[in-house]
């Protein structure tokens, strides 16, 4: 199950993404084709420290992050802009 979940994991990853764009959360299109919608909401640059942990639940992943104070606000108007829509890594 657990090489399942991160191939899937990848795959969700990859089919976000856009050529050329900086390693961060974007918003995505609700589309099959999964376009990246405009700038980035933040990214690698805007965390004190980010971490994937699978080793505290058996079939799952977490991306554990810490903003930087300055991009707290920016990241919560974007998140709550976002409610029923898609954001990708």
């Amino acid at each position: 199950m657990g090489v399942r979940f991160i191939s899937l994991f990848w795959l969700l990853l990859c089919g976000c993404s856009t050529a050329r764009l900086a390693d961060g959360w974007y918003p995505v299109a609700d589309t099959q084709d999964n376009r990246v919608e405009g700038k980035a909401i933040v990214t690698v640059k805007d965390f004190e420290s980010v971490a994937i942990d699978t080793l505290s639940h058996q079939d799952v992943a977490f991306i554990e992050g810490s903003l930087k104070a300055d991009k707290v606000s920016v990241w919560t108007k974007a998140t709550e802009d976002r409610i029923g829509k898609r954001i990708g890594l």
